[in-house]
């Protein structure tokens, strides 16, 4: 049937145009395809999106399984000040016609300063609305990584102190004795790698001969003991004697009762230490991590489309009471 006979039965052709090849033919004719063609449908319907989210991990946060952790003051106090009591005297032969001797105390107050410190996160109305319907809880989330910024950096600053304040951490702290250095093992090398396990254990006797030697009898193998060591070389711990018989962390703690090792990214350095540390000597920490403010979140402030809020914390750093205590060893 033409177009002619066609318009006898009301259907007017004349304004339509050509859509797709010509061997299609001008119109969509029953099974004519003038669509792209396709077999398959959007891959979204063929997606399932898991709710689960996994968190990027991060370096292991060490410092506080050393020293114990407490709250000195406010953000308003600058400076922390501690006292130091040292008893001083002498004794002379008693006579009832003399004052022979004299005993005092010599009095001393030792200064951190106060390092406040700060991170802030801001998120959209339209970004909310678009992580929403992504099913994230953008806020929580947000305010999640705030912290843990926050205490990555507790971390760093109770291990390293803050440059340019009395501020310092348990590698830097004043006063730490003089490292020593490992002795070389049979292969000529100190490196653990290079050790057999009975030279690995005895760089930890040396840590304890080190010790022992300027702390007037204070310490012995019944203290409470960390020996803190970089994961480097913390698989060397699982080293054997030299029968086979028992691991180099077997003979340590045999030797050792109340030792504990803990594993610290930032002993990996390029001086490669270990320490080894006295706790609570006589009743009294060695050293202690000090905060003024663990985690302070502030205000939600609204802007014209967008949201911001502030997060503040402050740390006085690791105050090292009694470095006596703390002996520390390079190149292992």
């Amino acid at each position: 049937m033409d177009k002619e006979q066609l318009k006898e039965y009301g259907f007017e052709l004349d304004s339509y145009s050509v859509v797709g090849t010509q061997e299609e033919g001008k119109m969509a004719m029953d099974a004519a395809l003038i669509t792209s063609p396709n077999t398959g449908i959007p891959v979204e319907f063929l997606t399932y999106f898991d709710n689960r989210a996994i968190e990027i991990m991060t370096q292991k946060r060490a410092a506080t399984e050393i020293f114990n952790e407490f709250k000195a003051g406010t953000r308003k106090d600058l400076v922390r000040k501690f006292l130091q009591i040292e008893n001083t005297g002498f004794t002379q032969p008693y006579s009832d016609y003399s004052d022979n001797g004299k005993s005092d105390i010599n009095v001393n107050y030792p200064r951190r300063e106060n390092y406040l410190f700060e991170t802030v996160i801001e998120y959209g109305e339209q970004e909310e609305a678009e992580a929403s319907a992504a099913k994230i809880n953008l806020l929580a989330r947000k305010q999640q990584a705030a912290a843990k910024n926050i205490a990555i950096d507790f971390n760093r600053f109770y291990m390293s102190g803050v440059a340019g304040l009395e501020n310092y951490g348990i590698l830097n702290a004043p006063n730490l004795p003089s490292a020593i250095v490992a002795a070389n093992g049979a292969g000529g090398y100190s490196t653990w790698a290079t050790k057999t396990g009975q030279e690995i254990y005895k760089d930890i006797v040396a840590l304890m001969a080190d010790m022992s030697a300027r702390c007037g009898g204070h310490v012995d193998m019944l203290t409470k003991y960390k020996l803190v060591v970089g994961p480097s070389v913390y698989a060397y711990l699982a080293q054997q004697n030299s029968l086979g018989s028992e691991t180099v962390i077997g003979m340590i703690k045999r030797s050792f009762l109340n030792l504990e090792v803990v594993v610290a990214p930032e002993y990996d350095d390029a001086t490669k230490k270990i320490q080894l540390i006295a706790l609570d000597v006589d009743g009294e920490p060695t050293g202690e991590l000090a905060f003024s403010e663990k985690l302070i979140a502030g205000r939600i402030v609204q802007y014209l489309s967008h949201y911001g809020q502030k997060f503040m914390a402050g740390t006085y750093g690791a105050v090292v009471y009694r470095p006596i205590f703390v002996s520390t060893m390079t190149g292992i």
